[in-house]
């Protein structure tokens, strides 16, 4: 197990009295308490950065693929095909926004 290092923390009247009062309750240490919160905390916040990176990348991609789609249209035989697809996605966009249960990026 790793050496603890003691860390001082302020914390407001009301705030502490009911940190005292949970652990005195559940007979725990106020240090022990403090530290499984700051250490769920951390990992809370390492998961929420590895799902915000997955975010970017998907995001990257979908870019990449609509870029490259509004190219194939743009060379494709059929010169209004590029337009019926981008008015066809801009109805399924004003539908998407106008609902008011609508979930965001749901396929309808």
């Amino acid at each position: 197990m790793n050496r603890l290092v003691p860390v001082q923390s302020w914390l407001p009247q009301p705030i502490a009295e009911q940190v005292k009062a949970h652990c005195l309750h559940n007979c725990m240490p106020v240090s022990e308490f403090l530290r499984t919160l700051v250490i769920e905390a951390c990992a809370l916040g390492l998961e929420a950065n590895r799902i915000e990176r997955h975010l970017e990348w998907i995001s990257s991609d979908l870019n990449f693929a609509a870029v490259a789609l509004d190219a194939l249209l743009a060379g494709h035989a059929d010169p209004e095909l590029r337009e019926r697809v981008h008015a066809a996605f801009a109805r399924k966009e004003e539908r998407r926004r106008s609902s008011p249960q609508g979930v965001e990026g749901a396929v309808k």
